[in-house]
């Protein structure tokens, strides 16, 4: 928490989202978060094969194939509808214990009605619950970014299909939104709540910004290349320098700056390069929740580039292959020195996942089953 004038307590608004509980390790129910996030990640990467997205800005417009486009709007179609209704009554259920549907009453009048399990706060892990929205927050954002290349390229085909990916994850959120905060909160209200409170939570804002600001740019101009121009040689250049940008203010900034560490090489006398891994010896001084967001930011941009190295394979874009190659190349670089700067050797590297590995399924094995309760709800 950042020091100052300003604390947590003059927050016009608080959300319980604990920005260190999103990893693996602290959530109760992985695989009901895990399947939360496949199913919408399959549902995007379906229409991301068949609709105008990754530099699929044509100066003659977007031809589409029939039958491919309309098997992958089949296949979408059923994910997002399956996403939409398994999110509604299982995963948002199980996770957080807030219900939504429509009720008939005793005079046949239907209505639509928001439900609460009583004390769902002290029932259901707060892990489990902020990992739940945050993700829908996240799928929200990126079906936005997605809309935006389908409608300016004027794609009539696949304009209904965008918008229904966008509003099934959208709705979704909203209404669980309106559940957990009573009908009270407006969705503006709550985005704006949701980044207030991971502003105020990061110690240092201008070089965290910087961390992810460079990747999403380079992320940006491959995504919207062709709308900006049509030369190759100008986007790949502008690509690279931006790429060039993210790896030098990664390894000589914000590594050093957000957890105390740092990679370089030099060359001797003989001309021989060494390579030196360092780190901070009091680790204490780096806020947790500054560096986990570095080492998100660190390990999500080459997952990133490397799904874009096999859309363009898949594609036979393979002029756009490499540019994506590039970019995993170079972020991969950075995760493998900051990496080294943690442990001393590979060896250290695998026995540490290897013992935090034996240590959660420690844990999970040793949890008393949790007994189930009829859900009591509130209107």
């Amino acid at each position: 928490m950042r020091t100052g004038n300003t604390t947590e307590r003059e927050a016009p608004w608080k959300l319980e989202f604990k920005w260190d509980r999103l990893l693996p390790p602290k959530w109760k129910r992985p695989y009901l978060i895990w399947t939360h996030v496949l199913l919408k990640l399959v549902a995007l990467i379906t229409i991301m094969f068949g609709a105008p997205g990754v530099n699929y800005f044509e100066g003659e417009g977007y031809v589409i194939d029939n039958i491919k486009a309309e098997f992958n709007a089949t296949v979408f179609t059923f994910l997002a509808v399956l996403d939409f209704f398994v999110t509604k009554n299982i995963i948002g259920p199980k996770l957080t214990g807030l219900h939504h549907g429509f009720k008939v009453d005793e005079e046949n009048h239907i209505t639509y009605h928001f439900y609460a399990e009583k004390d769902f706060l002290s029932r259901y892990p707060s892990t489990d619950r902020d990992s739940f929205f945050t993700f829908m927050v996240f799928f929200s954002l990126v079906w936005i970014i997605k809309l935006i290349p389908v409608i300016i390229t004027l794609s009539k085909f696949w304009i209904p299909f965008t918008i229904l990916g966008f509003t099934s994850v959208y709705l979704n959120l909203y209404l669980f939104v309106q559940t957990r905060y009573y009908r009270q909160w407006t969705m503006s209200k709550f985005f704006a709540a949701w980044l207030y409170n991971f502003y105020m939570r990061i110690e240092k804002p201008t070089i965290v910004l910087a961390h992810l600001s460079f990747k999403a740019a380079s992320l940006f101009f491959y995504f919207f290349a062709n709308f900006f121009t049509s030369s190759f040689i100008v986007q790949f250049l502008v690509i690279l320098t931006l790429l060039s940008m993210d790896f030098w203010a990664v390894k000589n900034i914000t590594g050093r700056l957000l957890v105390g560490l740092r990679w370089w090489n030099f060359v001797d006398a003989d001309g021989n390069n060494h390579w030196k891994f360092e780190s901070a010896k009091d680790m204490t001084r780096f806020p947790a929740i500054d560096r986990r967001v570095f080492w998100l930011g660190l390990v999500v941009g080459p997952a990133v580039w490397i799904f874009f190295v096999v859309t363009a394979f898949l594609t036979l874009k393979f002029e756009w292959m490499i540019v994506a190659l590039l970019g995993a190349l170079m972020n991969l670089a950075n995760l493998w020195g900051y990496l080294r700067c943690r442990w001393n050797n590979t060896e250290q590297m695998t026995s540490y996942f290897q013992k935090w590995a034996f240590l959660n399924v420690l844990r999970r094995a040793q949890q008393p089953p949790q007994e189930y309760q009829n859900p009591v709800f509130s209107a």
